[in-house]
């Protein structure tokens, strides 16, 4: 139930987004996640039809839980739209306000009945044994996905401030590293999503200086030569899952819109020079 935000928009990088729920405090009010129960089956003495129950009302809560947490990502991101907006006035904003506590209450409300919904699958007996699993584990469990969810998040706001779309390869992999957390194995989860943060350079040193274009040369200005340079450019941009690379290729797009803005074809072939060089690993 409680699964990671990685998106990438990161769109597939990203989960159902139930983590806006506490779900932490419904467990220590005597709620247990599905997977734990699973995990101690033989210890809870579940029954094959036991297990079976859980695993049909997580099966459908996911189905429905992806649908509330779409809903929940468009009106946060309603919000921040509106907060990035100065002349926002405050009833806009605290309307748009509105709309996201409702659809985290939503999401919230949806977290209790699918715990009692599983918790009620269990005889009392079992149901205190698992109170008594829950402390220690899902602290430790707790812990581990909040680390999770903090790196995940630095993903996905450095491919926000990009105003990119991750390419396939890293919505692939955050496809992996669901899937890891739905088995509940998050030693694997965090060594992927580890594994992918260094892949990215999300932790490496920017570089701050601005390209001095001028220096490149422009190539043939040819209209048509320029046009397939840039869809050339266009197509190799979308494979680059390094965000210091796509940051520099960022600043050669905003210089390549002011280039054909003022019609400069040359100009527009000195950044596409520069673009390629970077794409090839020389600027």
């Amino acid at each position: 139930m409680k699964r990671v935000l990685l998106a990438l928009a990161i769109s597939s990088l990203s989960s159902s987004g139930l983590r806006a729920a506490s779900t932490d405090q419904l467990l220590t009010n005597g709620m247990n996640l599905p997977k734990l129960l699973t995990e101690h089956r033989d210890e809870l003495g579940l029954s094959s039809q036991q297990v079976a129950m859980i695993k049909s009302i997580v099966e459908e809560a996911h189905a429905k839980g992806d649908s509330l947490g779409t809903e929940l990502r468009e009106k946060q991101g309603d919000f921040e739209h509106l907060l990035q907006n100065p002349e926002t006035k405050a009833e806009a904003a605290t309307a748009a306000l509105t709309k996201v506590l409702e659809a985290e209450s939503a999401v919230k409300h949806f977290i209790l009945i699918t715990l009692i919904s599983v918790r009620d699958q269990l005889t009392p007996e079992q149901q205190a044994k698992a109170r008594k699993l829950s402390g220690p584990a899902s602290a430790k469990s707790g812990a581990a996905e909040t680390r999770l969810q903090e790196k995940a998040e630095k993903v996905r706001l450095a491919f926000k401030s990009l105003g990119i779309d991750p390419p396939s390869e890293l919505v692939a992999r955050g496809a992996a590293i669901e899937q890891f957390l739905k088995d509940g194995n998050l030693a694997k989860a965090e060594t992927a999503l580890d594994e992918l943060i260094s892949d990215t350079g999300l932790n490496e040193t920017d570089r701050k200086d601005q390209p001095d274009f001028s220096k490149f040369e422009p190539g043939s200005t040819d209209l048509d030569t320029l046009k397939a340079r840039f869809e050339n450019v266009q197509e190799k941009a979308k494979t680059v899952t390094s965000l210091p690379v796509l940051r520099r290729l960022v600043k050669a797009k905003e210089e390549f819109e002011a280039a054909k803005t003022a019609e400069d074809a040359i100009r527009v072939g000195r950044v596409l020079t520069y673009a390629e060089g970077v794409l090839a690993g020389k600027s």
